[in-house]
């Protein structure tokens, strides 16, 4: 198992993206789930590619914008300032034809 910061750095890399992220803060939409999230954006890698990773602070170990199926004590906070499929497929959609 190998770092969030290591896995990038390899994507990073293997894309030949550039070092320097362009940072986007996400809407804190909802105060009440105690967490907040930030987009960092590698771009221009290899045929346009991009290396994202959204990180989540104070999140837990559950699908953002999804259901919180277990106790908040056993996976932590569910971050509900995004919706993660909805991410995910727009990031897919967009890179369809790279």
């Amino acid at each position: 198992t190998i770092s969030t910061d290591s896995t990038i750095n390899i994507f990073k890399t293997l894309n030949k993206c550039s070092n320097e992220p362009i940072i986007t803060e996400i809407p804190y939409i909802n105060v009440d789930d105690d967490c907040f999230a930030t987009k960092y954006e590698y771009k221009h890698g290899v045929k346009d590619s991009d290396v994202i990773l959204i990180k989540i602070e104070n999140g837990g170990h559950s699908w953002p914008g999804g259901v919180q199926n277990l106790p908040k004590f056993l996976v932590g906070n569910l971050c509900r300032d995004f919706d993660a499929a909805t991410v995910i497929w727009e990031f897919f959609k967009t890179t369809k034809n790279r």
